[in-house]
């Protein structure tokens, strides 16, 4: 729920995280499809610092574990 409200948040003063937020909250939910699909979003921002970058191949990595 936190997840969801940071990216609430962040979405509402135009931040890039709050696909990043959106993704691990739909994660920690159980739906991977949508997590997927906001964690891909979230790469395509060109504000994403290196650690962001990062984080989200490793959840996206975790994801297709997941989904197998």
């Amino acid at each position: 729920k936190v997840y969801f409200e940071l990216g609430q948040i962040a979405s509402d003063q135009e931040l890039y995280g709050d696909q990043i937020y959106l993704g691990k909250y739909y994660l920690y939910e159980g739906r991977l499809k949508e997590a997927e699909q906001n964690l891909k979003k979230a790469l395509h921002a060109k504000t994403m610092s290196k650690k962001m970058t990062e984080e989200c191949n490793e959840l996206l990595k975790r994801i297709e574990k997941l989904a197998k």
